[in-house]
């Protein structure tokens, strides 16, 4: 019955490694992008960048806490970036700010998605663990009684009270 457990456990290890490689691309890609400059007519979405990079930077220490803010995160740079000043279009960095708005909403998304699967098969694994351990401690360890013995029980003649 436990080896029922292996395909669950297993899906949720590689969901869980797809959302922190995801996490880790994206805070790779936000580093790299304020490290090479944002220009002063975007000050805003460089605030934006450096509070994202530092909220997922820290979001495999306390995941749960983190994962409404991301969220909140992503919606503010979705606003910021469509209500951008003319000066920061024109801008060179603006491609790259653009861009990393794009992957920051599908990572966020996708993360979330897997998070919400993750907890999904969890459960399950709990219910079967559960399930598991309830059989466990109606018939023993060793399983269920042999039928010879269960006959040998019924063959005989009721106690004496």
């Amino acid at each position: 019955q436990a080896r029922r457990l292996h395909m669950p456990v297993a899906c949720m290890l590689l969901a869980l490694i797809a959302v922190r490689g995801a996490q880790l691309i994206t805070v790779i890609e936000g580093w790299v992008l304020l490290f090479q400059g944002v220009p002063e007519t975007c000050s805003q979405l460089r605030t934006w960048l450096l509070v994202y990079c530092l909220a997922l930077t820290f979001a495999p220490v306390a995941f749960i806490v983190f994962w409404p803010l991301l969220l909140f995160l992503a919606a503010i740079g979705i606003r910021l970036r469509a209500d951008a000043p003319a000066e920061c279009r024109s801008s060179p960095a603006w491609r790259g700010l653009d861009l990393f708005g794009n992957v920051v909403v599908v990572a966020t998304l996708l993360c979330l998605a897997l998070f919400l699967i993750c907890g999904a098969i969890a459960w399950s694994i709990r219910r079967q663990v559960l399930f598991l351990t309830r059989l466990r401690d109606f018939w023993g360890r060793s399983g269920a009684a042999a039928s010879a013995v269960v006959e040998r029980i019924l063959a005989a003649p009721p106690p004496e009270v």
